[in-house]
């Protein structure tokens, strides 16, 4: 299983990956929410409920705190 963003564009085809529509428009759920059932059913629930953790820590990380700009 293989996510592209403009993270990580640069280790797999390069730029024209960034082209594609899903990542021109973000929106939606995050990649590992719409392919839960491929996880679960990979590496199991409990690892689908650390991920899910895991991708709500980085969320809040990377927002700056309520009343603040970046």
């Amino acid at each position: 299983m293989t996510a592209i963003s403009p993270d990580t564009a640069g280790l797999m085809e390069g730029a024209n990956d960034t082209q594609l529509p899903c990542l021109r428009v973000q929106k939606g759920d995050q990649m590992f929410m719409e392919c839960r059932t491929a996880i679960e059913t990979g590496f199991g629930p409990t690892f689908f409920a650390h991920l899910t953790a895991a991708a709500e820590q980085f969320a809040a990380a990377k927002d700056p705190p309520k009343g603040e700009d970046k």
